[in-house]
């Protein structure tokens, strides 16, 4: 320990040529991912899945139950999950979204007359106007572009079946034998860099690992209320309300993965949707939950949930949100957040490291490091 408390980490020493391989190994590894696209994203899924439920695997394994029973009965507990959600949820969020389909010439017929009530200028109110009219032909030659892309990215419907079969495997050996795993990836490791690995290995795991469940965590705490006060608003205002709860309760949660901007991705179609089906009333109510809502999680649950670990000034998480969508699509949105935390913690412990003082000699090297000089006789 140093005079100040802090662990006495000796000063990184320059690169060896074996570091220089792996380096060039990683960066290999990473342009191959990059390459392969929305292809990888499932197994991608799956390693950040496996950073979420290893502590359950290790909490089973130290009370006696076998690595590989844990695994299995985590993996199972959380596929009969999916089921149930899916069974309870599925069926009456797809009946709210046709319905809202199959009404929307109502619906934007309604929106017209509203925004025309409002007494728009004509240059405002005929490109609005135009864009409602033609939303229905952008979502016809939307879907099959998305759906080309789904396929290209995925391959046949044979690949796509053994991809998805294959997710519950992979994630299972990964568990089984991460220990073996990670003991062969430092055994990789000049030995002056291995408490180095060990170091940023623990930080990509302690900021993966809260992301995620904080992630979790602030979906569910911004859809429940969603939810909620549809519901209530179905009951006190209108029926509308309750028909399309779940749907919007639904969009507000997996929007709640889009850092900052996903708030606002979730509340302007429900405020649009609300004025055209209620009015200005029903808009202003639906505007007003939305913005109770985001105003309640990020002054008292995000500091209390994400905590420093994921703390990042607005402007850096726009940009890497921007970096990850041109290197990754949505995969790169979705992750953006936890490596740019996680290059942050990187980045400043190598630099501690790197400015850290060297060491005292001790036994034999201090005695060399203070004899005199040897000079030769002339």
């Amino acid at each position: 320990m140093t005079a100040t408390g802090a662990p006495a980490h000796p000063r990184l020493r320059p690169p060896t040529y074996r570091t220089l391989v792996l380096i060039g190994v990683f960066v290999l590894l990473a342009a191959i991912a990059l390459a392969a696209g929305a292809a990888l994203t499932p197994y991608i899924l799956a390693l950040i899945l496996a950073f979420v439920i290893n502590p359950a695997v290790d909490w089973l394994e130290k009370r006696g139950v076998r690595r590989g029973l844990g695994a299995i009965l985590i993996i199972v507990g959380i596929l009969a999950a999916l089921a149930a959600v899916a069974y309870l949820v599925m069926d009456r969020l797809v009946e709210q979204a046709s319905a809202l389909i199959a009404g929307w010439p109502e619906v934007s017929a309604t929106l017209v007359a509203n925004l025309q009530a409002t007494g728009l200028p004509s240059g405002i109110m005929n490109p609005l106007v135009s864009f409602i009219d033609d939303l229905p032909d952008l979502i016809i030659n939307i879907a099959p572009e998305l759906l080309r892309t789904a396929v290209a990215a995925i391959g046949s419907g044979i690949v796509a079946l053994v991809t998805l079969a294959g997710l519950p495997f992979f994630l299972y050996y990964v568990l089984v034998d991460r220990p073996a795993l990670v003991r062969g990836a430092y055994s990789l490791i000049p030995e002056e860099y291995v408490q180095s690995g060990r170091d940023i290995a623990g930080i990509a795991n302690g900021v993966f690992a809260a992301w995620a469940w904080s992630q979790l965590l602030l979906a569910l705490s911004v859809s429940v209320p969603v939810f909620i006060g549809f519901l209530l608003f179905g009951i006190l205002i209108d029926p509308f309300f309750t028909n399309f709860a779940l749907l919007f309760a639904a969009i507000a949660f997996f929007a709640e993965f889009i850092p900052i901007v996903g708030a606002y991705l979730a509340m302007i179609p429900a405020v649009v949707i609300a004025l055209a089906a209620v009015g200005g009333p029903g808009a202003v109510l639906t505007a007003g939950l939305f913005t109770s809502v985001q105003l309640f999680e990020g002054s008292v649950l995000v500091p209390r949930i994400q905590g420093r670990a994921l703390s990042l000034p607005p402007a850096v998480v726009l940009v890497a949100l921007v970096v990850g969508v041109a290197l990754g699509g949505f995969l790169g949105v979705l992750i953006a957040l936890p490596v740019t935390a996680t290059l942050r913690a990187v980045i400043a412990y190598l630099y501690d490291r790197a400015a850290a003082p060297r060491p005292e000699p001790v036994g034999a090297e201090a005695v060399l490091a203070h004899a005199p000089p040897d000079h030769e006789s002339t």
